[in-house]
């Protein structure tokens, strides 16, 4: 995956620099204003690279130099349109390099606080490291959870339970 190599690359300079945060806000950033008319505009052969990297300079001119001209070797290489999948790999080599691992759980209902520490709890001593919760809210569950970790879910939902019933009648 090229966005891997890309990530890879500019995480290691992140960290000699000690700069993996700012950069993380950085790829934010850019994330929270990222329009598909500008990636359009930078993916078009009909503007020379130079004119994009004025543009990228005008736009993201308060970023750190070494991050601007990461997003310079993008144009030179019609890479910036995989912007957001590279600020992906690049979340996932900090919560790597940080021991964390993210944990999406759906439910029917927003968790409570004092479930979300018990799943935190429980699921840290399975997997021996820090454990990061996304809750995602799917009222179609009806009740119960699902816990998705490294792209494995397990569901144990009123819907889940349901759907097997129906299968086996």
């Amino acid at each position: 995956m090229v966005e891997q190599e890309y990530a890879k690359a500019l995480y290691e300079i992140s960290l000699e620099e000690n700069k993996t945060k700012e950069f993380k806000e950085y790829f934010n950033a850019i994330k929270d204003t990222l329009e598909d008319d500008f990636l359009t505009l930078i993916a078009s052969p009909a503007i020379i690279k130079e004119e994009k990297k004025k543009m990228v300079a005008n736009i993201y001119h308060s970023f750190d130099e070494t991050f601007i001209n990461f997003l310079y070797v993008l144009i030179d290489h019609n890479r910036f349109n995989m912007i957001v999948a590279i600020s992906k790999q690049y979340d996932k080599l900090i919560l790597e390099h940080e021991n964390i691992l993210q944990v999406r759980i759906l439910s029917a209902e927003p968790l409570t606080k004092a479930q979300l520490e018990k799943y935190k709890s429980t699921l840290e001593v399975k997997y021996g490291k820090t454990i990061e919760i996304i809750n995602k809210v799917k009222p179609e569950l009806i009740g119960g959870i699902t816990v998705i970790v490294n792209g494995e879910a397990l569901d144990v939902s009123v819907l889940h339970a349901l759907n097997m019933l129906k299968e086996s009648i």
